[in-house]
Formats: structure tokens, sequence, C-alpha cells
């Protein structure tokens, strides 16, 4: 339903959008997105794993969606197959590569997305109560990411990107691990292609 909720908001009313999310897993949440929310709209999912691409494929047999590839460490990503203007969004996804660089925004970027939804825990959002603190020492202890917050503020200075809406620590399956929600476009006309092609 938080998914949902916050996707809907850039639904293009009366025509088929296009959902795709990177790092989908074995697709739990797009599969259910489409079953439960978005009948009408297409939607897409990426991993890197053979194991979940095998199982999406599968599944795609029972319900229309679409699979590819794509590998947030190498930047690799079927870009021919992520239709522009798409509602793109990660869960879970990005919080696995301790330190991201820079270029992790220009391969989002690259896609041309209407808009980018990051459904991520944020080190940089665990302040304030002492419960947060210990949020931080698990990030650190597992290796998690602790710098893709401070990337997208800095993405933004530079007139980037536009965060059009966060909304932090809403919700966590593991306690210690919340997510925020942190909604992202691009500004025209700012920024170069550094996502790799497939070989």
């Amino acid at each position: 339903k938080i998914h949902a909720s916050h996707i809907k908001k850039f639904i293009i009313p009366s025509t088929k959008n296009n959902i795709v999310e990177l790092g989908a897993g074995y697709g739990s949440k797009i599969i259910n997105l489409k079953k439960e929310y978005f009948k009408v709209h297409n939607v897409h999912a990426f991993d890197f794993s053979k194991n979940s691409l095998k199982i999406l494929n599968f599944l795609k047999k029972k319900i229309k969606i679409n699979v590819g590839y794509c590998d947030f460490y190498s930047l690799k990503i079927n870009k021919k197959i992520v239709p522009k203007n798409s509602i793109i969004f990660t869960s879970y996804a990005l919080h696995y590569i301790p330190n991201h660089k820079e270029k992790i925004i220009d391969f989002f970027i690259n896609l041309e997305p209407r808009i980018v939804i990051f459904f991520e825990p944020f080190y940089e959002n665990y302040k304030g109560k002492k419960y947060f603190s210990y949020c931080r020492k698990y990030i650190k202890q597992n290796n998690y990411n602790k710098n893709l917050l401070k990337i997208l503020k800095n993405y933004q200075k530079k007139q980037k990107i536009k965060i059009v809406r966060i909304e932090k620590n809403i919700f966590g399956i593991n306690p210690l691990l919340p997510y925020s929600v942190v909604a992202w476009k691009v500004q025209k006309g700012k920024t170069k292609s550094l996502t790799k092609p497939l070989s």
C-alpha cells in the first residue's frame, strides 16, 4: 500500500503508464502492485541475479510483466527495454553497496525517467532518537550504504535533479532498517550519459 500510494502520485490518468522496479528480486513488490493497484499499466522488473530472472521469466507466463537485467555494481542494464518517461523505483535494493559513487545517479538519469522513487534505508536519516543510534550501528555492522542521500542532495545543489518528496523512516520489515521515501526528477539538460550498455 505504501509503494502504491507514492507511485499513484505520478500516474498520468487515462493512459498506460510504465512502472519499472530495478532490483526487483523475485518480484514480490512489482507483481503485487500489478495485481492489486496497477492492472491497466505496464510493469517491468529488472534484477541481476540469475535465479531472480529465472523466477521472473516463469511468473511472466501467468501475469503480464516485462523482465530485464540490471546491475547496480557495474551499472549495466537492458536500457533499450526501459521505456522513457517511466516511473522507476527501487525498494531495499541500493543499500547493499556501502558507498555509492555519484555515477549511480547518472545511471538513473540516463534512463530518462518521469520520476525516480527510492524506498530505501538512508543512514543520513537515522538521527535524533536513541533508537536511530541502533539503526546506524546496524548499518555499519552490515556494511550497508551510508552516503546515498548525500549524493542526491549534492546533485540537487548542482541543479542536475530536483528532490520532490522526502518522507523519513516510515516503514521497516526489519525494525533496525526502516526505509525512507525519496522521490526525485531530472533537471533537463544538466547531465551526460554514464550508463553502460549490455555487451
